[in-house]
C-alpha cells in the first residue's frame, strides 16, 4: 500500500482549517474548498515514494497496466477513471 497524500483546492467559500484538520495537514492561511485524491492533470496527488513523491498521473503514465490493471486500462483508457473529492 502506498500513501497518497491531497492535493488542496484554494475556492474562495472554503473553510481555513475544516479539511486541513481533516487530513491532519497545517492550515494555509487561506482557504481551502477540496481535496483531492486522484490523477487529475491540473492537480494530480502525490504518492509518497523514496526518494521523493511523486505525481500520481506521472506515476501511472510510467505503466498503466501495471498500475490500473488490464481490466481498467482496457474498459476506460491509460489513465485513472475516477477523482475522489473532499468537498
Amino acid at each position: 500500500m502506498l500513501r497518497l497524500d491531497a492535493t488542496t483546492q484554494p475556492y474562495a467559500w472554503g473553510s481555513p482549517d475544516a479539511i486541513p484538520e481533516l487530513l491532519g495537514t497545517p492550515s494555509p492561511g487561506g482557504p481551502v474548498a477540496e481535496a483531492w485524491f486522484g490523477a487529475h492533470p491540473s492537480a494530480p496527488s502525490l504518492l509518497r515514494l523514496e526518494p521523493a513523491p511523486v505525481a500520481l498521473d506521472a506515476h501511472i503514465a510510467a505503466d498503466p497496466r501495471l498500475v490500473l490493471g488490464e481490466d481498467v486500462v482496457d474498459r476506460f483508457g491509460d489513465t485513472l477513471p475516477y477523482l475522489l473529492k473532499v468537498i
